[in-house]
């Protein structure tokens, strides 16, 4: 197996305007968001999903770590409060609704509610509830974005 020479850093790039000013550095991942900007709540959603596993009986706990650090980058790369609070809703509402299914088993077999009743009820406790974790996270890009702290 032969190995590759090390890459070697251009730190003298060519200039890219004609009055010899270098362009400025852009964050990596707003292009990739605003072109896909509608799978954005969907990698919430799955995000949030993803963060039951932290909890008992699978005991990942630092999935629950991940799970927010995907939240915060696409916090981070929105323009917009109500983006964030729309993320943020995604977020909450995967992981309300991965994390209470318990609540199916309880209304139907325990509660005698059949079965789209049920998760009708679970799906819509966890679209409400999911409201708060878009509260938090619309809060804080209008923040971020009265202080200025990214832009």
């Amino acid at each position: 197996m032969r190995s590759q020479p090390p890459v070697q850093l251009d730190t003298a790039a060519p200039l890219a305007g004609t009055d010899g000013q270098r362009e400025p550095l852009t964050f990596p991942g707003k292009e990739f968001s605003r072109r896909k900007g509608h799978r954005r709540p969907l990698i919430a959603v799955i995000a949030g999903a993803c963060n039951t596993f932290a909890f008992a009986p699978y005991h990942y706990w630092i999935v629950q770590i991940l799970a927010l650090a995907i939240l915060a980058s696409l916090v981070i790369r929105t323009d917009r409060a109500k983006t964030a609070f729309i993320l943020g809703w995604a977020y909450g509402f995967g992981s309300l609704v991965s994390g209470i299914h318990w609540l199916f088993v309880s209304m139907h077999q325990y509660g005698g509610m059949n079965a789209p009743m049920a998760v009708t009820a679970v799906v819509l406790l966890s679209l409400f509830l999911g409201i708060l974790a878009g509260f938090a996270t619309g809060l804080t890009r209008f923040f971020m974005k009265r202080w200025n702290t990214t832009n």
